[in-house]
């Protein structure tokens, strides 16, 4: 839960007061509240945050689980894998038997490739690496220093260590940007991105077994939408698909 319990609560009351306004309903015509968050698989963290709902929206009965849960039960009945791609990432997915699993979402430390993270820590390397070799900025070098507000490599060196999740996330509209403009290395980077998350899908396809199977297919996350070397990932359902060979995706649920 990268953004604190704080950010996370305030983004779920915010949600809920949306859906309440969209619904035309009352906050008394609410008879219970599900919230799907990052970071709640692990029983502390979502015991805690079902405790501040439960302060937050008193007489409402609460239940909190993760986003990749919610998601998965959103596409419906049946042999299911979802992608999820945000600020991390991972894969989550049901065979036919009603028996789940999920691949990633271990945070940055242990995974999360083609995240929106990584996207962003991949560019900065690049283009340091870049600067190293050669003196001089990159066309992505001098639009990642100018995103982040940093004068030099030194200083954009101590922003990554003082809170990295406030520097590598906020450069992927900017990657994706400079890529969509042509820029070799931005598209080489994403492309690779979006095999990482490729193989999230095929790690769990292999786990549930569902080659030669008839699965809905679903994305989600901030980032899993714009992409489009991210969207092909989805070919990894069709036969064609280089991970997915032998799944046939018969339903998408973009977001």
């Amino acid at each position: 839960m990268r953004v604190g319990f704080g950010g996370a609560l305030a983004a779920v009351c915010e949600a809920a007061r949306m859906a309440i306004s969209s619904a035309k309903i009352s906050n008394n015509e609410i008879a219970s509240l599900c919230a799907g968050l990052a970071g709640t698989a692990y029983p502390e963290s979502g015991r805690k945050m079902r405790m501040l709902l439960e302060e937050e929206f008193p007489g409402k009965l609460v239940r909190v689980c993760t986003d990749m849960d919610l998601t998965l039960q959103a596409i419906g009945d049946g042999a299911a894998v979802v992608l999820i791609a945000g600020t991390g990432s991972a894969a989550v997915g049901r065979n036919a038997q009603g028996h789940t699993a999920r691949v990633g979402g271990h945070g940055y430390l242990l995974g999360d490739e083609g995240s929106a993270y990584h996207v962003g820590q991949r560019a900065v390397l690049e283009a340091l690496r870049h600067f190293e070799r050669t003196g001089a900025n990159m066309a992505m070098g001098g639009k990642i220093l100018s995103e982040i507000g940093a004068t030099t490599w030194a200083d954009l060196q101590s922003r990554v260590y003082a809170a990295p999740d406030e520097v590598f996330p906020r450069l992927f509209p900017m990657v994706l940007q400079v890529a969509e403009a042509g820029d070799a290395t931005a598209r080489a980077l994403l492309e690779d991105c979006a095999a990482a998350l490729a193989e999230l899908v095929n790690d769990l396809i292999e786990r549930l077994q569902l080659r030669s199977q008839k699965v809905s297919a679903g994305k989600n996350g901030r980032h899993a939408g714009p992409v489009r070397p991210v969207r092909r990932t989805f070919g990894v359902f069709s036969a064609e698909g280089r991970a997915g060979r032998g799944v046939q995706c018969v339903a998408a649920n973009p977001r």
